[in-house]
Parts: structure tokens; sequence; C-alpha cells
């Protein structure tokens, strides 16, 4: 063999073990990033409001909710399925805002932090001053309000680190109130920029900062 072969050969060696070095090592940079990562069931919502809209406030905020968390891929989230089918066993006394959490840990036994959230409020109503007697004459203000409640279950006793109410506002002028305006449903084309979506929008995007923002700090404990 040529010396010229010779060099080309080692040359062609030493790029392939460097490249297999590096998809190695990024390899190992994944894998521990995925670890790092808190591992996170976040309930479907529940929705405790009298809503009359045509499609679950409980879908859409989950969702949400779920997208803005995967966004930022601070946390890792686990499966909707499997978040169902525990759900799915569990019994009407097992309220997750209630004063006994014990049986939390037994339900959600493969997770470090379980994210509840409460819609309690979901209200479009008349702007003080305005005669409510007429409703197309209105504008009106959305108040929601929502509790959250983060358990970290890293613990023997699972042990609550976030746990508040949020409470959101949204202006809605009368031309797009339910009375005047026939509201685009969710999933449809140009949901995001109607008055209602962008409320939704923002209330999920405030709850999704406090969960990330608590199970972090959590974390860094």
């Amino acid at each position: 063999m040529s010396r010229t072969a010779i060099v080309i050969c080692l040359a062609a060696l030493a790029a392939g073990c460097h490249d297999d070095s590096e998809s190695r090592q990024a390899y190992y940079y994944e894998e521990k990033e995925a670890v790092i990562r808190p591992v996170v069931a976040l309930v479907p919502i529940i929705d405790s409001t009298t809503s009359e809209l045509p499609w679950s406030l409980s879908d859409e905020l989950t969702t949400l909710i779920q997208e803005r968390l995967r966004q930022k891929d601070k946390l890792h989230l686990i499966e909707d399925h499997r978040i169902r089918s525990i759900t799915k066993k569990l019994s009407s006394s097992d309220n997750p805002f209630a004063n006994d959490i014990s049986w939390i840990k037994t339900a959600f036994a493969n997770d470090e932090f379980v994210v509840f959230v409460e819609l309690i409020e979901h209200d479009e109503l008349p702007i003080n001053g305005q005669k409510s007697s007429f409703p197309k004459e209105c504008s009106y203000e959305l108040n929601m309000t929502a509790r959250i409640r983060v358990v970290d279950l890293r613990t023997e006793q699972p042990q609550i680190v976030l746990q508040e109410l949020i409470h959101d506002t949204h202006f809605i002028p009368k031309r797009f109130s339910r009375f005047n305006f026939e509201q685009v449903s969710w999933g449809e084309d140009h949901y995001n920029i109607s008055p209602l979506g962008i409320a939704h929008g923002a209330l999920s995007k405030e709850i999704a900062k406090r969960v990330e923002d608590y199970i972090l700090l959590s974390q860094s404990k």
C-alpha cells in the first residue's frame, strides 16, 4: 500500500472515531437531561363552572397548559393515556384539594410531582354602570378563577409546594359579547385571536408559568 493511501485510511479512521465519540457524548447529555427534568403528572382540569360553551373547557385549558409546558421543555409530562387510566381508578372521596392527600402518593407512585387545577369561575358579567336589562348594549368582563395545587411526591409523605388562586379578568367589547357575536369554537381557525381565545390563552400561560416555576424551585432544593 502506498504512503498516500495509508495516510488517507488513517485520516478516515480518526474521523470515524471522532464522530462516534461525539454521538455517544450527545446521547449522554440527552439522556442526562431527560433524567434531570422533573417527572410531572398534569391531571385534566376540573371544571366546576356553569359555563355553557359547546366544547369542554377542561380539554381546552388542559391542552393549552400542556402545550406551553412542552414548549419550554423544562418538565417531563407523562402521557395523557396513563394519567387518564389513573384518574379513572380514583373514587369520589379522593379530593386533591382536601387536607388528606396521602392517597396521591399511591395513585401516582411513578411520578415526582402532580399538578391539580380546578376552574371555579368563568363568568361574563356586564361592566359596572351599564344596564344589564339590555344585554346587547353592554360591554362585559370575563372573570375567571382557577385554583392550583402542586404536590411533591419525592418524599415519604406528599408535600404541597404550591397552592393558590389565580384570578384573571378580560374586557369583552359589546360587539364581541355572547349576545352579539357568534363565538368561534376552540380548534377552529381564528379562535386564538377571538376575545375568548385570548383570555383562555392568558390564563393558561399564567398557570403554566406558576406550575413550572414552583416545580423547578422545589427540585433545586
